[in-house]
C-alpha cells in the first residue's frame, strides 16, 4: 500500500481550479448524474519517436489520463503501481495515456524507460506542460478518469493507491457506463 502523499507543484503559480465532479468526500457525494462534468480538452504529447499524440485518438472508451516527472519523488514511487493497474487491463476496453512532464526523454527514460511500457500504454512527453495547463493541473502526479463520451468523471491529486478498492471501483463503474452506453 502507498503511504499517503502530496504530490509536487511547479515553480508557476497554480491556475485557477477547474470543475470537475464534486470535491466532497465520497459519503457526501451526491448521485452520479447530479455531479457536474466537463468535458476533457483534447490534450496532445509526443511519444519517443516525436509523433504527437492526442487524447481523442483513445476516444469512444474510458481513458486514464496520469501526469508525472522524473523530478517528482510521489511520481516515482506511484508509477510502478499504475502500471501494474494497466498490465492488468490490458485487452479490456480502458484506454492509458501516461504524460511525462520531463523537458527530455532522456529524464523520463530513467524512471520510465521504453522497454518498460505495457502495450496498451500511449507513453508521451510534454516537455512544454501544455497538457497539463489546459486541464488546470499543478500539482503532480495527477490523474484524470475520462468517460467514453469524453468527459471528465473523477479527478486523483497526489499518488493514489491503484489496486484499492474505491479506486478500481470507480474505474470499474465507468468501464460499465461504456459497456451499458450510459
Amino acid at each position: 500500500m502507498l503511504p499517503v502523499m502530496l504530490g509536487c507543484t511547479r515553480n508557476a503559480a497554480p491556475p485557477a481550479p477547474a470543475p470537475v465532479a464534486s470535491a466532497k468526500p465520497e459519503a457526501q457525494q451526491e448521485a452520479p448524474q447530479a455531479r457536474t462534468l466537463r468535458r476533457a480538452p483534447d490534450v496532445a504529447a509526443e511519444d519517443r519517436q516525436g509523433k504527437s499524440h492526442k487524447l481523442s485518438e483513445l476516444a469512444g472508451r474510458p481513458v486514464l489520463l496520469h501526469f508525472w516527472a522524473s523530478w517528482c519523488p510521489p511520481c516515482i514511487e506511484e508509477l510502478p503501481q499504475f502500471l501494474q493497474m494497466a498490465r492488468e487491463f490490458q485487452g479490456k476496453e480502458l484506454g492509458f495515456m501516461v504524460v511525462s512532464l520531463d523537458k527530455t526523454w532522456g529524464e523520463a527514460d530513467k524512471i520510465f524507460p521504453a522497454s518498460a511500457v505495457p502495450p496498451n500504454v500511449l507513453s508521451l512527453l510534454d516537455e512544454a506542460q501544455k497538457s497539463p495547463d489546459a486541464l488546470g493541473s499543478y500539482q503532480f502526479p495527477e490523474t484524470y478518469l475520462i468517460d467514453r463520451d469524453g468527459q471528465i468523471v473523477e479527478k486523483w491529486v497526489g499518488a493514489q493507491d491503484w489496486q484499492g478498492e474505491g479506486t478500481r471501483k470507480k474505474i470499474a463503474q465507468a468501464m460499465g457506463a461504456a459497456r451499458s452506453g450510459k
